[in-house]
């Protein structure tokens, strides 16, 4: 057996990126510690890292690739139709991420903000804010998200970050899905159409922190299984460090610890031959973990997963009934078709098909709407989609017609079957683990990492290796790839075509047409998204430096500290003390008329409470779901 494989700048490529994210989690929590994430701390980092590398550099061998190899295949490569529809899309995706500022809602909500507040405070620290998803939810993104932030001063580039990710999702998924054993060829034709599953492409140019997930998920599982094949230590560590990265991603990817755990466990005594720098991987891969997050949410609420912090409906209380209505959510998830003018109805009338009584029991275990679509696939809860999930079963059919009996096992080792077989299946397993304790809605979106790490599961037989060679196949796998360019083309996000021009004239040819208002709302809504507060931060007294919210847990306060670094968002809750207030020094206070009257005051109450006077008011519209909401702009006293 070999002990030096051929050198590939691809492999080089993800060695390097897996390592860069797990020092730029550790980074944010040691400089955290410190109290000096900032610019200064960064540049420390930056030194520090370098030296790292330096040091595994022979063993990384991240820097030993073949320039003649790569070029002569990039023009082979993309003489085939699939790659350059890939080529295409990703064209497209990226236009889209230069043309709009970020507007994923979770964003805007709580990972930016509370991204820019710790920027503000020198570190990380629990915020005191009506929204707990700052403080128990996984850091991963933002850690990735920090240092770019510092040195552009905007969140224009933050979705690079994604957009990187989507680049390496092609070539990850061959080499996993080859070693599972899938054919070459099924596997070379699908690694150019999963990846136009519309939560890739979606979050792809965006700052959504889902779908970059699938990448160390499948890192985690190649590199361990590659360590079986060359018997090198440094892919053990690489798989290490991309499991700790997956984790700290977000705590939804843990499940997928368990295909990781049966890939490396039989290469693990191999990290004896070089004890003192594996020891320094598992200290890295521990501080990119969910670690850090689950010993401070031990901390603060004494439940390491946060959940106690959560609303209801976030876990499932019955295992059972979780796999039950996740089974569902999943597949209307994907199915839905990638345009759906009727999703309201459906909305309102799905869970009248069931009896009273298991809709009483959904109900109890699920966030409200967990079944719930939207006309036009959206990154907030987008799946595979509709395409490629319909691919993939009319394949699996397809295959099973098929009665050859070709034996295609490339990549897959006899003589550990049983292994593999469990490895094969460890997907599933954790995606029905995630399925009996997740009541989160927008479940497809959230089980982005499960997909690629599942499918070759569903793609190993002969019988794939014949239909992608058939002629209606092809024909097909292209269409799905334009049906994806046509997604991220009509995205309201982020559309390439012009929307409200086009919407206007056709509302004035088919004036009593309902669909058209509520698109050309749905596209405006989204136009004003990523700067929401805009109208509200110009009518801001010069010199405000503090800017108090009084607002609810799903409102988005990043639009109030732009441009970022020249002042700070402080949190206003409801039975705050006055002396609380006035010891942060806020300047102008915004308030929420909606969340008023949830708690049954009026701005007259506030005033009297806090002290200060209204300056202005504004009708914003957040959501579509909620409608104008009224915020009143308070000069603090």
């Amino acid at each position: 057996m070999r002990n030096h494989p051929p050198p590939d700048i691809f492999l080089a490529v993800i060695k390097l990126l897996v390592l860069t994210s797990a020092f730029a989690y550790a980074a944010g929590w040691l400089l955290s510690a410190c109290r000096i994430l900032d610019g200064r701390g960064y540049a420390a980092s930056l030194i520090v890292f370098a030296a790292v590398v330096l040091w595994f550099r022979n063993r990384l061998e991240v820097f030993h690739f073949d320039q003649s190899a790569l070029l002569s295949t990039l023009r082979s490569r993309f003489k085939r139709p699939l790659p350059r529809l890939f080529f295409v899309l990703a064209f497209l995706i990226l236009l889209g991420g230069l043309l709009y500022s970020p507007s994923n809602y979770d964003a805007l909500c709580y990972r930016t903000p509370r991204l820019l507040a710790w920027l503000s405070e020198g570190g990380w620290h629990w915020i005191h804010s009506p929204d707990q998803r700052m403080n128990n939810r996984a850091c991963g993104f933002e850690w990735l998200s920090a240092p770019l932030l510092l040195l552009t001063k905007s969140d224009r580039a933050l979705f690079l970050i994604n957009y990187a990710h989507f680049l390496l999702l092609p070539g990850l998924f061959f080499g996993v899905a080859t070693q599972l054993g899938v054919s070459k060829k099924a596997a070379w034709n699908w690694m150019w159409i999963l990846p136009s599953g519309y939560c890739f492409i979606l979050q792809a140019g965006s700052i959504a922190n889902d779908s970059f997930m699938a990448v160390y998920a499948l890192a985690s599982i190649y590199f361990a299984l590659r360590a079986r094949l060359w018997r090198r230590v440094d892919d053990i560590w690489i798989s290490i460090l991309a499991a700790g990265v997956l984790t700290g991603s977000k705590a939804s990817a843990l499940p997928l610890l368990l295909p990781w755990a049966i890939a490396i466990f039989p290469v693990l005594p191999q990290l004896w031959s070089d004890r003192l720098r594996s020891l320094v991987v598992f200290v890295l891969a521990m501080l990119a973990s969910f670690l850090p997050t689950a010993l401070l949410n031990i901390h603060y609420c004494g439940d390491w997963t946060g959940l106690k912090l959560e609303h209801e409906g976030i876990a499932v209380h019955q295992p059972l009934v979780g796999l039950l209505g996740n089974s569902l959510a999943i597949l209307i998830g994907n199915f839905t078709p990638a345009i759906f003018p009727w999703a309201g109805w459906w909305n309102s009338s799905f869970l009248e098909l069931f009896p009273s009584r298991i809709v009483t029991v959904l109900n109890a275990n699920f966030e409200r709407g967990f079944h719930a679509v939207g006309e036009l696939p959206m990154e907030e809860w987008s799946g595979l989609g509709f395409g490629v999930s319909v691919l993939v079963v009319i394949s699996i059919v397809a295959a099973l017609r098929c009665r050859k009996s070709i034996r295609i096992r490339q990549g897959f080792d006899m003589q550990n079957l049983w292994h593999m077989r469990l490895l094969q299946w460890s997907p599933l397993a954790a995606l029905l683990t995630f399925f009996c304790r997740s009541g989160m809605w927008q479940f497809s979106r959230i089980a982005a990492p499960y997909y690629l790490a599942i499918i070759p599961l569903l793609l190993i037989g002969s019988g794939h290796d014949i239909i992608v060679r058939r002629y209606w196949w092809k024909i097909a796998s292209q269409v799905v790839i334009l049906l994806a360019m046509l997604v991220v083309i009509v995205c309201p996000a982020r559309p390439l075509w012009p929307a409200q021009d086009i919407l206007t004239g056709l509302g004035r040819c088919l004036p009593h047409n309902a669909l058209l208002p509520r698109a050309q709302e749905v596209y405006a809504v989204y136009a004003l998204r990523q700067d929401i507060f805009r109208s509200i931060r110009e009518i801001l007294p010069l010199g405000t430096k503090v800017i108090g919210m009084a607002c609810g847990n799903d409102d988005a306060p990043a639009s109030l500290y732009y441009p970022f670094s020249l002042r700070r968002v402080v949190y206003i809750l409801p039975d705050d003390p006055r002396q609380a207030v006035l010891r942060e020094k806020v300047d102008v206070a915004v308030v929420s008329g909606q969340e008023l009257s949830l708690h049954r005051s009026t701005i007259d109450q506030w005033l009297e409470h806090f002290g200060g006077e209204v300056l202005s008011r504004r009708w914003l519209t957040l959501k579509l779901r909620t409608g104008p909401q009224e915020w009143y702009v308070v000069k603090m006293h």
